[in-house]
């Protein structure tokens, strides 16, 4: 929610864009929005101009009020929407919620009254993720024939394989991985490859799993325009597997400077999060001065106050906060400080974080930092109750 008091000094347009942060962030960290901050929401739709922005915020919107259960509005909102490709979206995403509550009747009749019959495909790829996660391969693979539209058969398959995967029958995945005849579904094949090899890694299966990441990454040269994206998944496999010499010689392959400084700046991150913070600082070096930099002295500040390094958490923050300072355009400045804000509650240092916020002269940042501790403190409450 807006706190009311900052209402008062934003732009309309800085409503929306706080209105759309908050809604992402609880789809994204899979969180239940507020009645106050769909209230919010909606006063922010009405300020939308385009159609097009409009449209996907009221997706949004819906998607949110069906996963609260909220299935009259959610159908009330997706009645507003006007385009009916998008419309059956919207209808997809309550009946995805009704499946997820176990009313498979009642999102078989939202689908039946979609507009557009497109949405069956979303739906179905997502009743086949729920019976895979569930390891009912049976049911999985007779949904899957339900899926028609060949990107979400690529997706639905890939959660057969993992799921095979996960039943210990490698072969089989790798099989249905190769049937998978969407030729543009590179991508796809190899971020699922990355996410078993995971799931190897965590088991144990060190050698398994360098020969799954060896696969992703035939796959990934292969999705071309989308290889520096998935590229950041392998390496950070890569990374897992203990294997940095591998991860670099992958973000070595890359010749766009800004690709590659996006998969260094992954691999520092892996290596962060797995306490090797020497050689994350030795790959920092080479993102000195790039967009990238920011957020890895949030990785290390927060792996730095939870080794009770309370002065070097502080000079990362700081040197993030100094990045951010020099953002010119409010937009992303205001990314910038919810990021910060909320890694320094992270960092447990909530009273800093607070009084960062109000040190921004501008309010939409301002604001932007404020929401982020709220929602922040809510989510770790939730971890910690």
């Amino acid at each position: 929610m807006i706190p009311a008091a900052l209402r008062l000094f934003l732009k309309p347009a800085s409503l929306i864009f706080l209105a759309f942060l908050q809604l992402s962030s609880a789809q994204a960290h899979a969180a239940d929005p507020s009645p106050a901050l769909l209230a919010d929401a909606f006063k922010a739709v009405a300020l939308i101009d385009d159609a097009e922005n409009r449209t996907n915020f009221l997706l949004l919107i819906a998607s949110l009020q069906a996963k609260t259960a909220d299935f009259a509005g959610a159908k009330k909102t997706a009645d507003s929407i006007a385009e009916a490709n998008r419309k059956g979206f919207a209808y997809a995403y309550i009946a995805i919620a009704h499946a997820k509550a176990g009313d498979m009747a009642a999102a078989k009749a939202v689908l039946g009254a979609s507009p557009d019959p497109s949405s069956q495909s979303t739906f179905y790829e997502s009743v086949v993720e729920m019976q895979a996660e569930k390891g009912d391969l049976k049911a999985a693979m007779a949904s899957a024939q339900q899926v028609t539209d060949p990107f979400y058969r690529a997706h639905a398959d890939a959660h057969i394989a993992i799921a095979q995967a996960a039943a210990h029958d490698l072969p089989a995945a790798l099989k249905t991985l190769d049937a998978i005849e969407n030729p543009r579904a590179h991508d796809i094949k190899a971020e699922t490859l990355v996410t078993i090899a995971l799931a190897q890694i965590k088991g144990g299966d060190m050698a398994g799993a360098k020969k799954t990441i060896d696969l992703a990454k035939t796959e990934a040269v292969k999705s071309e325009f989308m290889l520096p994206l998935v590229l950041t998944k392998v390496v950070v496999a890569q990374v897992r597997a203990g294997d940095s010499a591998a991860a670099a010689a992958s973000a070595e392959s890359i010749s766009d400077p800004e690709n590659k400084a996006m998969i260094y700046e992954a691999i520092a991150q892996a290596q962060i999060d797995a306490g090797d913070l020497s050689a994350a600082k030795s790959n920092a070096a080479k993102l000195k001065g790039t967009r990238y930099e920011m957020d890895l002295n949030l990785g290390f500040a927060e792996a730095q106050a939870k080794a009770h390094d309370s002065a070097g958490a502080t000079k990362n923050l700081d040197d993030a906060k100094a990045t951010a300072a020099k953002i010119d355009v409010p937009l992303l400045q205001s990314f910038a400080t919810a990021r910060i804000a909320a890694s320094q509650t992270r960092c447990g240092d909530i009273p800093g974080a607070i009084q960062y916020a109000h040190s921004l002269k501008n309010p939409e940042p301002r604001a932007s930092a404020l929401c982020a501790i709220v929602q922040t403190l809510s989510r770790e409450s939730a971890k910690h109750p």
